[in-house]
């Protein structure tokens, strides 16, 4: 496939991934199983990603080594399954607004 043959010639050109990031509308199982046999750590990135909320997704989560999750509702939901997680909240895929909310910041008075 194109994506495999893309991998393989970053591969060679760079060396073997310590870390592979899936992104949403890439091929999960091309991708995963080519970083896994090199001995990478396998993250997916939840965050703004319909994939990860249609039905059935939990399931095949678990391939993963760490699952980057927008909001603790969801990281909740996929650690009742075993699944490590890593809340990273993102300003505009809130699917249900349930992101912790941003840092306090006073607010500029008159100058």
């Amino acid at each position: 496939s194109q994506i495999l043959n893309r991998f393989y010639g970053h591969v060679y050109a760079y060396g073997k991934p310590s870390v592979c990031v899936m992104l949403k509308m890439s091929q999960y199982a091309l991708l995963s199983n080519a970083c896994k046999n090199m001995g990478a750590i396998l993250l997916l990135d939840c965050i703004d990603n319909p994939d990860c909320f249609r039905l059935g997704a939990k399931s095949w989560t678990k391939q993963f080594d760490l699952v980057l999750v927008q909001t603790s509702e969801h990281a909740h939901l996929l650690k009742k399954i075993n699944v490590t997680t890593e809340i990273y909240p993102h300003p505009h895929g809130d699917h249900a607004i349930l992101r912790p909310p941003p840092p306090t910041r006073d607010p500029l008075r008159s100058v």
